[in-house]
């Protein structure tokens, strides 16, 4: 992998970490995006396939839990407008209205 892609996609990562981990100081952000890409993410997609015992090493076990609860959210997300966009259903609100419910709702997990 290229210097320049390494670190494209590092920035890609950290984005979505910091996204639900926004007090996370950058020596942590930098060392879970790290572990990820060593783990073999090699783009947003994979995070899904990320499990609690690949990161308990750097973080705390609610911060881990987050992250996965996060990242499995967004899959159904994704799933939840495939199948809208295979029915013909006008999607123009969907994921504003998708995203909120879901945020909202702990219940769903």
């Amino acid at each position: 992998m290229t210097i320049i892609i390494y670190f494209i996609k590092m920035e890609i990562i950290k984005a979505k970490i910091q996204k639900d981990l926004p007090s996370l100081c950058s020596e942590k952000l930098n060392s879970v995006a790290t572990k990820l890409l060593d783990c073999g993410v090699e783009d947003e997609g994979d995070l899904k396939y990320v499990e609690e015992k690949d990161l308990c090493e750097i973080l705390k076990p609610i911060h881990v839990r987050k992250l996965l609860k996060s990242w499995k959210i967004a899959v159904i997300i994704l799933v939840i407008y495939d199948i809208l966009l295979m029915i013909n259903i006008d999607l123009s609100n969907a994921v504003v209205i998708i995203s909120h419910e879901f945020s909202v709702s702990d219940s769903i997990l």
